[in-house]
């Protein structure tokens, strides 16, 4: 059983090489699909060995994360992002050689200002399925499709204290620095209005438009 690393990136240079060193022994391959960077971030994802595919920004980050999918060879796929890194790490091969298990949520530990933590069980380990997609337009998931997967008897969805992942991409500084508030707004905005009865969807546009 292997596992490959999928990532989607844009002018990442800075925090790019954190994140690849981190599944270095974890990862089996790294998939790093750019939207359009100008940065140095395409020559770091070369130096760790990765395997580069581009793709045209459409507003939507669910369409790269599938292409990453797409590019994937392994099988089993480790969902992470270039502000995140691998604090946690131990032996994956008894969680992914387990036949029944087709997803694991693992913890993610978002940094916050004020020296704040917030942790979050996120389904970021599954297998590299053809039913197993993203959706969302922005805080896109995989979600949907391995509970329709568990509902029909296909597998598990368990929980896994191997990986633990480390976020600090909500950090004020971050933030500001990448335009990341004022994206998702927009992006968050429209995703509303595509699907104005989806409650998750309205959560995370009041969250990003704060008090």
């Amino acid at each position: 059983m292997t596992v490959s690393a999928c990532l989607i990136v844009r002018d990442e240079a800075k925090r790019l090489a954190r994140c690849l060193e981190s599944l270095r022994g974890v990862v089996d391959e790294i998939v790093v699909v750019d939207t359009g960077s100008v940065d140095d971030t395409i020559a770091i994802a070369e130096r760790f060995g990765a395997k580069i595919g581009h793709f045209t920004w459409v507003d939507d980050f669910a369409a790269p994360r599938n292409a990453a999918l797409d590019l994937a060879t392994s099988d089993w796929v480790l969902s992470i992002d270039a502000d995140e890194w691998l604090s946690v790490t131990k032996p994956l091969a008894a969680a992914i050689a387990k036949s029944e298990a087709i997803a694991y949520r693992v913890t993610l530990v978002n940094q916050l200002d004020g020296d704040r933590r917030e942790p979050e069980q996120l389904t970021r380990l599954f297998r590299r399925h053809p039913e197993i997609r993203f959706e969302g337009r922005v805080h896109e998931q995989v979600t949907e499709s391995v509970a329709t997967l568990v509902a029909k008897g296909r597998g598990q969805w368990l929980p896994l204290d191997a990986l633990e992942i480390e976020h600090d991409g909500y950090l004020e500084s971050s933030k500001v620095e990448r335009g990341k508030q004022s994206r998702n707004i927009a992006l968050l905005e429209r995703a509303v209005a595509e699907a104005p009865d989806d409650c998750y969807l309205r959560y995370k546009l009041a969250t990003e438009l704060g008090p």
